[in-house]
């Protein structure tokens, strides 16, 4: 097992490297990354081992270094199995679907998607299962599928009602009322959209915008991007990195 003092400092190097990161310090955030993977060693199971290598990787990937983000994500991946942690390699299997994704390779992000979403429930991890769930129903979506957009969402929303977290909550109640607007089915749309605008708004993270696809005319509301990894949009992905 790798010395708890080197495991501290990489902590402490991570931090630093996400402070860089929101300061738009992208060259002083990659030195501190690197730093933090070199104080393991190249057999090191060490269980934040998977996590800095995840984190180096969506640094990289929002960069736009898809390919340099899919060789961190696999060496997670790597890591997270030889361990046995299937937390760990659920992660890692949403991270390179994201890079699937953005590769265009339907196919792939379904079966990374759906392993993961495997994984994250043998492990019984809500939080994570959510954000899965959501994903595939982001997934469904955007290629038409509603009913099994649906379908993801609405495990997604159980999930993290489960787990007690508000905020991802209110992320799928926006997705559901988007998906809900675009089948013309309003009543249900304003429904899931009110329940999580008052969520966000309870929470002081709503961005209202005034949008004409609503039948009612009502305000749909756009989750901000927090600082603790998760990305969000008008239809929101969520990416635990």
């Amino acid at each position: 097992m790798q010395k708890s003092d080197n495991v501290e400092r990489a902590r402490l190097l991570v931090d630093l490297a996400r402070v860089a990161e929101q300061h738009k310090e992208t060259a002083k955030a990659q030195s501190f990354y690197d730093d933090a993977l070199d104080q393991f060693g190249d057999d090191s199971l060490d269980p934040f081992l998977p996590e800095v290598l995840r984190w180096k990787g969506t640094f990289l990937r929002e960069r736009g270094e898809t390919d340099a983000a899919f060789r961190c994500y696999t060496k997670s991946l790597e890591k997270a199995t030889l361990m046995g942690s299937e937390t760990a390699a659920a992660h890692a299997l949403n991270c390179l679907g994201t890079i699937a994704q953005r590769r265009g390779d339907a196919k792939e992000t379904e079966r990374l998607y759906g392993q993961a979403s495997e994984f994250a429930e043998r492990s019984r991890d809500g939080r994570l299962l959510g954000m899965i769930e959501q994903n595939r129903g982001v997934l469904a979506s955007m290629k038409g599928d509603y009913g099994r957009a649906a379908a993801f969402y609405s495990n997604s929303l159980g999930a993290f009602e489960m787990a007690g977290d508000a905020e991802p909550m209110s992320w799928v109640l926006n997705n559901l009322g988007i998906l809900h607007t675009k089948i013309r089915n309003f009543d249900e749309a304003r429904g899931h959209l009110e329940r999580g605008r008052a969520i966000a708004v309870n929470r002081g993270d709503a961005v209202r915008s005034t949008s004409p696809r609503c039948g009612w005319g009502s305000d749909v509301w756009i989750p901000r991007t927090n600082s603790a990894g998760w990305r969000s949009s008008r239809l929101s992905v969520a990416v635990i990195t």
